[in-house]
């Protein structure tokens, strides 16, 4: 299984002319799917299509994680408690889905009590994580997806 972070998923956005919205942990409460990436000021389609990428949060300072790749069996699912502090997501990992592929453990977002900051923002309605490559601005972006969309994700797992 690739990393979440890693450099096989590389997204990057840069930055707009557009104001981003102050975060609170209240105005990121929903699903969210993975949908492109921006580096060195270029938007990309992920690199892989069939990845099927979803963070959740909720109001009460939950957070899940998880990928599928279309066409592909098993899946990788880690549950956090998170906070918006100075528009940085903190992350700490606090379960994982006993019924991950096995190659997930070796993913560093499937790894029990692992803490983690990432930049964060919204622009047009997007969750923009700002992960970072070798000093540089690389943005994964995210868009709400509805609860019905959620639900079948579920089922996928």
């Amino acid at each position: 299984m690739r990393s979440f972070w890693g450099i096989s998923l590389v997204l990057i956005l840069s930055f707009s002319a557009r104001a981003s919205i102050p975060l609170t942990g209240l105005n990121i409460v929903g699903s969210w799917k993975f949908v492109s990436f921006l580096y060195q000021g270029q938007m990309h389609p992920p690199l892989e299509s069939n990845l099927n990428l979803i963070f959740q949060f909720s109001a009460n300072g939950q957070e899940s994680l998880s990928w599928t790749r279309t066409g592909e069996p098993g899946f990788c699912q880690a549950g956090a408690t998170y906070q918006i502090i100075h528009n940085q997501l903190h992350t700490k990992i606090t379960s994982i889905n006993p019924q991950n592929n096995y190659d997930c453990s070796s993913d560093p977002d499937m790894q029990l009590g692992k803490e983690s900051i990432t930049p964060v923002e919204l622009r047009s309605g997007q969750l923009f994580l700002n992960i970072g490559l070798s000093g540089e601005d690389l943005f994964y972006i995210f868009e709400p997806i509805t609860q019905s969309q959620t639900l079948s994700t579920e089922r996928n797992l």
